[in-house]
């Protein structure tokens, strides 16, 4: 099974469902290596350029059937790479997608990179001083409606002027020393840039989407929109799973225990 890194580039978020399934199955994770040439990668172009990177240099190490999983940004990519995969002629068994989405909107304003950089890796939003996902829906959905398509730098800011966007980067930039660095945020908002993105044609196979059970305040009827996305980007029928918990923590006991109970039968 191929585990695709997520939007910081890394492996991070998988690694309790990695120490679940080891030993059950071989695993093999993508990670960025170079930050600095994915940095370089318009952001239209970043998954389809990784998914066939990916693709060749699975390819290239003489394995020719492939399980994949990709979580958040992650499955995007996932998407592209099974697509790449088949155009290589690799067998491309199970496409597994963990809340995954493409967001229909440019978002070039820090202060929604900040908060989903700072939820990724599990520090206390509300701790920190950063808005609630609920004032961060409500500043989005008017900002959207002033400008359609394009949440633009610094427009948050303006709508939520209570919050030092200056400040929060710093406090949040400290309080993940030792987990993540600056470079590493950078590449967390490219990958979310980058999510606005995904190829016109559909997989010509089959999906299986994992939704979580608490809904996302950013995306509006979460479960229905995902599910309606990910349909139109396959071309077989969609089975969809929910999984307990939120955007932020379902990658938990309860995928990796259905991910071994399948692998047993």
């Amino acid at each position: 099974r191929v585990l695709v890194h997520e939007g910081l580039g890394t492996l991070l978020p998988y690694r309790n469902l990695i120490a679940e399934l080891a030993g059950h199955r071989p695993l093999l994770g993508l990670a960025v290596h170079d930050s600095e040439d994915y940095l370089r990668l318009p952001a239209q172009h970043v998954n389809a350029t990784l998914g066939k990177r990916y693709a060749q240099a699975l390819w290239d190490s003489g394995r020719r059937r492939f399980d994949l999983l990709g979580y958040c940004s992650g499955g995007l990519v996932t998407l592209e790479l099974a697509k790449a995969l088949l155009q290589l002629g690799a067998e491309v068994g199970q496409v597994d997608i963990v809340s995954s989405y493409r967001i229909p909107y440019r978002v070039d304003d820090e202060l929604l990179f900040l908060h989903s950089f700072a939820a990724t890796l599990g520090l206390g939003t509300q701790a920190l001083g950063l808005p609630s996902a609920e004032q961060l829906h409500s500043a989005v959905t008017r900002q959207l409606q002033a400008t359609p398509g394009h949440l633009a730098a610094g427009s948050l800011g303006q709508a939520l002027a209570q919050f030092d966007v200056a400040q929060l980067k710093a406090r949040v930039l400290a309080a993940a020393n030792g987990i993540a660095h600056a470079q590493l945020y950078r590449v967390f908002a490219h990958s979310v840039q980058a999510s606005r993105y995904a190829g016109s044609a559909p997989y010509a196979g089959a999906v299986r989407l994992f939704v979580p059970s608490v809904g996302n305040p950013l995306i509006a009827d979460h479960q229905a929109t995902l599910r309606d996305w990910w349909q139109a980007a396959a071309l077989a029928p969609l089975t969809v799973q929910t999984l307990q918990g939120n955007h932020f923590d379902c990658l938990n006991a309860g995928l990796s225990r259905h991910l071994l109970e399948e692998h047993r039968s």
